[in-house]
């Protein structure tokens, strides 16, 4: 509620034991059922708070069947003009920056910020977004399985290449 007042836009994933009430009931189109997954309902609802009370605050939540596993999946948004299967695409592509910002944390040390400005975060990410790509092509190019035995030799690498710079350049007159 606090970020809908604020206008901003969310997709979030409920629980099982998400607890709402049924304002109005969506058609899904038959056509957004696939192979892989099935869109149960698509309504809008007002949820529970933690207590008993009703939140009064309209919000969409869109239940899907993953078909392969059987496995429901409730998506609660504030978006209420965009299709039930674009709420889905926009949560599984922030899955995939999740995803993305693990492996940064995890694989390459990245466990901070180390700044609080909007350059300085660009500019944190923007690097990390080049190391990334070159680890990635360093570790294909010399077919190294994991990323902690890469990110080792390519450090190795890059120290080496460093100092015959430096003795190259303090040779040179």
């Amino acid at each position: 509620q606090k970020l809908d007042l604020q206008d901003i836009n969310f997709v979030t994933r409920g629980s099982e034991n998400t607890r709402y009430q049924t304002i109005k009931k969506l058609k899904v189109p038959d056509e957004l059922n696939n192979e892989e997954v099935r869109f149960i309902q698509d309504s809008i609802v007002h949820l529970y708070a933690s207590s008993h009370e009703v939140i009064e605050h309209e919000f969409r939540l869109i239940e899907i069947e993953i078909q392969e596993s059987k496995k429901r999946i409730t998506f609660i948004t504030n978006i209420l003009d965009l299709p039930a299967d674009q709420i889905a695409e926009v949560y599984r592509k922030r899955w995939d920056i999740e995803v993305f910002f693990r492996f940064i944390k995890q694989e390459l040390n990245i466990k901070h910020l180390l700044s609080h400005s909007q350059n300085g975060i660009e500019v944190q990410v923007y690097v990390t977004l080049l190391l990334a790509i070159l680890l990635t092509v360093f570790k294909q190019v010399n077919k190294i399985s994991g990323y902690k035995i890469a990110k080792i030799r390519f450090e190795e690498n890059l120290l080496i290449h460093i100092v015959k710079q430096l003795m190259k350049y303090q040779n040179d007159p």
